[in-house]
């Protein structure tokens, strides 16, 4: 799981799931955060008897808790919430399953699915996201063959096809309605890039920044821990002691690096202690801590300034 600055998209931390019951994740198709509760829900693919289980995502922990199983290859979620009314969680399912491309409402206490209707049917790849500007789903489907369209999410469930303008890079992996600017959809894709789709079907590619993560299968808005670097500059002559603060640091990270540059490191209680090394020009620096499978950044919250 990768935890993303929602403003400039960078990566700031990312860990290894795991999963209670303890059973072997193979992956993770899709996240969606609970409008009503803030609790994030995902599609896991596992070992248990029901391939695909709706699990409960501690952002905090990177733990993985199975709700119940969903009896098909679904392949995303998203939750609806109209005005003063209970969220309800929706999900799609993909084109391996026994009821391909079709969207379900799903119980959010045990998995259980009801069937809404049939979406458009794309190559492959499903994804949806509600826009809670307008009040309806949006669907992605499809790699060579591509379908976008918007659905009502109140019965009958009606559906318009809606043409894209601009290339979509093949299939959408992941959509998440942008509340920054609140205009667009945030989605990945097969290629590992990331554009922004209007609800018009207007496309625009952004640049992911440096050392972003390929096959971003689900996004979800949710609350981070703090995670800061006191002071915020220092000398580029370097020695400035600083203090990282952070999810995922303990226990000591292996590397530290600054700008590229490893340094060496102490934990004191819940922070990291380091000290800057001579920088290379001022400005805005990349600050990186890897132990295994877990990595913190803090991208761009430190900067070198002339002395």
């Amino acid at each position: 799981m990768w935890r993303l600055d929602p403003t400039t998209l960078d990566v700031i931390d990312s860990c290894t799931l795991t999963i209670e019951p303890a059973t072997t994740v193979t992956g993770i198709n899709s996240l969606t955060a609970d409008p009503d509760t803030g609790i994030v829900y995902g599609v896991a693919k596992t070992t248990l008897p029901s391939d695909r289980q709706l699990v409960v995502v501690d952002p905090a922990t990177c733990q993985l808790t199975v709700v119940g199983g969903l009896g098909d290859r679904f392949a995303s979620l998203t939750f609806v919430k109209t005005g003063d009314a209970p969220s309800q969680l929706f999900g799609v399912t993909g084109n391996g399953a026994a009821t391909p491309e079709t969207l379900f409402t799903i119980d959010k206490q045990t998995g259980a699915t009801t069937l809404a209707t049939a979406l458009g049917n794309g190559a492959d790849g499903e994804t949806i996201q509600f826009n809670p500007t307008d009040g309806f789903l949006y669907h992605w489907s499809g790699n060579g063959t591509v379908v976008f369209e918007r659905v009502d999410p109140l019965p009958p469930f009606g559906i318009t096809a809606i043409p894209f303008i601009g290339g979509t890079a093949g299939e959408s992996f992941g959509a998440w309605w942008n509340t920054v600017t609140n205009s667009s959809f945030v989605v990945t894709n097969i290629a590992s890039g990331v554009q922004l789709h209007q609800p018009d079907g207007t496309i625009t590619n952004i640049t992911p920044p440096h050392g972003y993560p390929d096959d971003l299968r689900g996004l979800a808005l949710a609350a981070a821990p703090a995670h800061d670097v006191q002071p915020r500059s220092g000398s580029v002559a370097g020695g400035t002691v600083l203090r990282l603060t952070g999810s995922f640091l303990v226990p000591a990270p292996v590397t530290v690096t600054i700008d590229g540059v490893v340094v060496p490191c102490i934990v004191v209680d819940d922070h990291l202690e380091v000290v800057t090394p001579p920088g290379a020009t001022p400005g805005p620096v990349l600050i990186e801590s890897v132990d295994g499978a877990r990595i913190v950044r803090w991208p761009g919250l430190f900067s070198y300034v002339a002395e």
